[in-house]
């Protein structure tokens, strides 16, 4: 069965969010595009089934969650951080007049926001609303919570550990009516900041920094029967040739198209290729991980077959997969040179590769190892993980949206 997840939202865009004003406990209404993008989250979620619905019991948060038309619990404990003096005012002024108190903040020292609640309390009252919800959900069941971005933000840093980094953090701003899901037991991140639902025009402005979008291959006959692989090459089923068109439909800007050189990625890329009138190039960095013996096998019997090799990788240890395979820091090293190298091309470019490849660029992007593998979940088929490219640093703007295999 199914674990338990807990799928956040947050609120649509606010007069506060377009004029750039913090905003806290303090509200501020829909604006017309905000009501835009809650009717188009709304839409979204028809098809959908949650056993509950939770939302913050802020007037943005209230208004959003009312475009489900289903019923709902408001609960103060979902509010965003309370930012006291600072509630209302424009994020320019604040940090003319207040910058040494945000340069403590920087450093990593817990101070109150203007005035009112520290981070430490903050993050204490979020995963003290997340470990409620989720403490209520039996397997299987599903949670939404509309609530805030700091809400959002602060649930996933817990959950990969980052809060007490320096900032920036490695994952971007959370979009308006973005939705991120987390699974309940084990705690796992399976999205985050999917707006699959949302027009071009009701996206944030794109970063000034390259992006790429990476997409999995579509469906294998090796995927339906949990057999692991690959260096191994198989064609797409019927189900993933649906899938590629269904991919290739709903990207908007493709920019350069590069991709694996196995079949199942050329494919994809292929769909993707003609639907766009664009041809793709090759770029073996894209491949999957090379499991050396473990190829075409399923985990049991991994597990049965190479038990001392399968209790090192589950306890930690990156040894090469199945024996002749490939670590997880050398899939990393390459996966991320590539991504820097595709970037240099353009603004956009969109990479057609493999799951556990992309698993393993996002957790390196993310500052983890292979020990943090299990706290993200493995991408689907044809969903889509985008990733902007600094110069200093790679971030994590999207990951696992696949709201086009959702109809």
């Amino acid at each position: 069965m199914e674990p338990a997840s807990i799928t956040f939202v947050r609120h649509g865009e606010t007069e506060a969010n377009a004029a750039d004003v913090w905003q806290g406990h303090g509200d501020s209404p829909l604006t017309p595009r905000g009501e835009r993008q809650a009717k188009a989250f709304g839409r979204r979620v028809q098809r959908q089934y949650f056993d509950t619905i939770v939302t913050s019991d802020l007037g943005r948060a209230v208004a959003t969650t009312e475009a489900v038309d289903r019923p709902f619990v408001a609960d103060a404990a979902w509010r965003e951080l309370d930012m006291g003096e600072w509630d209302g005012m424009a994020r320019e002024h604040i940090f003319s007049e207040y910058a040494d108190l945000l340069a403590e903040l920087q450093a990593g020292r817990d101070i109150r926001w203007g005035g009112a609640e520290s981070y430490g309390e903050f993050v204490a009252r979020v995963d003290a609303a997340v470990d409620s919800v989720g403490s209520s959900l039996l397997p299987g069941q599903r949670a939404l919570v509309i609530t805030h971005g700091g809400v959002i933000h602060a649930a996933v840093a817990g959950l990969l550990g980052f809060r007490g980094r320096p900032r920036p953090w490695p994952v971007g701003r959370i979009t308006n009516t973005s939705m991120t899901t987390i699974d309940v037991a084990p705690r796992q991140l399976r999205v985050f900041n999917d707006t699959g639902h949302l027009d071009l025009d009701l996206e944030p402005r794109p970063s000034d920094s390259p992006s790429v979008k990476l997409v999995r291959h579509g469906e294998t006959a090796a995927n339906v029967r949990g057999w692991w692989h690959g260096t191994t090459d198989l064609d797409l089923t019927p189900t993933g040739e649906s899938q590629a068109q269904a991919v290739a439909n709903s990207i908007a800007d493709v920019g350069n198209l590069v991709a694996s050189p196995s079949l199942r990625a050329q494919r994809t890329a292929a769909a993707i290729g003609e639907r766009h009138g664009i041809g793709h190039e090759t770029d073996a960095r894209l491949g999957e991980m090379d499991f050396g013996a473990w190829e075409g096998l399923t985990t049991a019997e991994i597990r049965d077959q190479f038990p001392d090799e399968w209790d090192a990788v589950s306890n930690g240890t990156d040894i090469a997969r199945g024996g002749s395979g490939e670590t997880f820091s050398e899939v990393g090293d390459r996966m991320m040179a590539a991504m820097r190298a595709i970037a240099a091309r353009g603004p956009t470019s969109t990479a057609v590769t493999h799951g556990g490849s992309i698993r393993v660029l996002t957790l390196n992007a993310l500052g983890l190892d292979h020990r943090g593998s299990s706290l993200v979940a493995l991408p689907d088929n044809t969903s889509t993980t985008s990733l902007v490219i600094r110069d200093d640093r790679v971030e994590l703007k999207d990951f696992n949206s696949a709201a086009h295999l959702e109809a």
